[in-house]
């Protein structure tokens, strides 16, 4: 299955190639994205953006539309200028979205949806991401008193669940996991959410390791500075 990193490129492909750019042409063999399409037709409206949510990839059209797709096990985004020959057979073709310059297709997409921005925001599948830690505009201070607040709200919450939801900052996931575990040589990370945000409260930006003893209860084991060390 393709990870979040796979996703993200392709994301990102998607918005330097057709992003901001006027649909000429779209198709699809998926019955649901036909019907939407013939009643309020992609046609005419500007690909606005490309975003990539873990697993899933969004194109935002305007008029309150957005295409979400999820690859699972086969599926795939391809780019091709216009009139290029594609590398897979037209019986593979799930999605086409036509621009004056590329077609983006997607190949065997096992999961694709149309939605607006209210049923988007209903969907449980699809994760809400709290600010990229690689934008420009992200602090670290504003990461850290978004995990405070919720180690507040979730004081039993662990980092490892923390850092894989990507509500309060995506971007992290799995890579914090498994780094955590090398830290914390092999043993399971049982951070509490709040330990690990609590810059302000007294313990210099700490995060305490804990991990579940053979004979239960919680053993530390070490403690790493929320920044400035590049160890973590």
């Amino acid at each position: 299955m393709p990870e979040g990193d796979t996703i993200y490129r392709a994301a990102r492909a998607l918005q330097k190639a057709i992003g901001g750019k006027v649909v000429t042409g779209f198709e699809t063999g998926l019955a649901k994205l036909a019907r939407v399409n013939d009643d309020t037709p992609l046609v005419g409206r500007v690909v606005e953006k490309v975003e990539s949510r873990g697993k899933w990839c969004l194109i935002f059209f305007s008029g309150d539309l957005i295409l979400v797709t999820h690859m699972l096990m086969s599926g795939s985004w391809h780019l091709y200028r216009t009139g290029e020959r594609w590398q897979m057979g037209r019986g593979r073709m799930r999605v086409v979205i036509r621009t004056a310059d590329w077609e983006a297709v997607g190949f065997n997409i096992p999961m694709a949806e149309f939605h607006t921005a209210r049923s988007l925001a209903r969907n449980s599948q699809i994760p809400k991401l709290g600010p990229d830690i690689l934008s420009e505009n992200f602090t670290v201070e504003d990461g850290v008193a978004r995990l405070a607040a919720y180690g507040q709200e979730n004081p039993d919450a662990e980092i490892a669940a923390v850092a894989a939801g990507s509500a309060s900052a995506g971007g992290v996931g799995e890579c914090l996991q498994e780094r955590g575990r090398v830290c914390c040589r092999g043993q399971s990370i049982s951070c509490d959410a709040y330990d690990f945000a609590a810059r302000d409260e007294g313990d210099g930006g700490y995060c305490t390791a804990v991990y579940e003893g053979e004979r239960g209860g919680r053993h530390p084991i070490e403690q790493r500075p929320l920044a400035g060390d590049p160890g973590w």
